[in-house]
């Protein structure tokens, strides 16, 4: 009786065996699949990075250019603003020479009269508060740019 049980334990611990045996196989290659999937994954992961890290470069240059070429137009503007300014400026003042000479003129002629005069001086102050206004435009927008 103890040799039959015995003999029945043997098949049940080989039967047990196997079984674990098969279940570690089991395991065993359900692993390699699952680090076969992994190691793909991540190349995927990898691959993705390295195409976005190569799209984020590009952008980046392109942005640099951008500004690049954004900051020498704002230059070139800025130095084209300044010339009109001068050159309004330079035009103001030759206005107010001519207004001068025109009421220099003016109050030399005997005809011109008293009426002439005032016309011209009346001239010259307006003259001299636009002069004043743009000088004081120019130096703004000077000191802006």
């Amino acid at each position: 009786a103890v040799q039959a049980l015995c003999q029945e334990n043997r098949v049940r611990i080989e039967k047990r065996h196997t079984e674990l045996g098969e279940s570690l196989s089991s395991f065993i290659e359900r692993h390699r699949e699952q680090s076969e999937k992994t190691g793909e994954d991540l190349a995927a992961v990898h691959a993705l990075c390295q195409e976005n890290r190569g799209r984020a470069d590009k952008r980046h240059v392109e942005l640099g250019e951008s500004v690049a070429s954004l900051s020498e137009r704002h230059q070139e503007h800025s130095e084209k603003v300044i010339e009109d300014l001068t050159a309004v400026q330079a035009l103001c003042q030759a206005l107010q020479k001519r207004t001068a000479k025109l009421e220099l003129t003016a109050t030399r002629s005997s005809s011109g009269g008293d009426a002439l005069r005032r016309d011209f001086a009346e001239l010259a102050e307006r003259q001299e508060l636009r002069d004043m206004e743009l000088s004081s435009d120019f130096d703004d927008v000077k000191a802006r740019v």
